[in-house]
């Protein structure tokens, strides 16, 4: 699975929500350095868990479950506490939500579903937040 279409589906959807949507690598470099443009989302494909084979001998079936994450980065420098900063993250999680759900990230991919949420990290005045997807999609192959 591919984040490209992810990242792509958040800035087409909302384009003023975001100033920067970007993946894994910018994820662990904006880690050591925040974005100075806030907010930024992050697309990062975090799982892939195949079932068992449903055909047996001659051939592969299976279902693949598959987990993308969206790390949200939001901040206001004049809000020491976060309170502001945690309002801002509420409205752009429901902005995923709504980008997100129920959208087949590729062909012949399983609607999007939400997963878990957690708070990564409140540090220099930047709310760093996780929000899980779930999707899946089947692998096919024949000897």
């Amino acid at each position: 699975m591919s984040p490209d279409s992810t990242i792509a589906r958040i800035k087409a959807y909302g384009a003023n929500s975001f100033r920067v949507v970007s993946g894994a690598a910018d994820l662990a470099a904006a880690r050591q350095d925040p974005p100075k443009q806030l907010p930024a989302a992050f697309v990062i494909v975090t799982q892939e868990d195949p079932g068992p084979n449903s055909l047996g001998t001659g051939g592969l079936s299976q279902h693949v479950a598959a987990t993308f994450a969206v790390v949200l980065c939001v901040g206001n420098l004049r809000d020491v506490r976060g309170a502001k900063a945690r309002e801002d993250l509420e409205s752009l999680r429901l902005y995923l939500l709504q980008a997100l759900l129920l959208w087949p990230p590729a062909s012949g991919f399983d609607p999007t579903e939400k997963g878990r949420g957690k708070l990564l990290a409140f540090q220099d005045q930047v709310l760093w937040w996780q929000d899980d997807f779930r999707t899946g999609y089947w692998l096919n192959a024949t000897v």
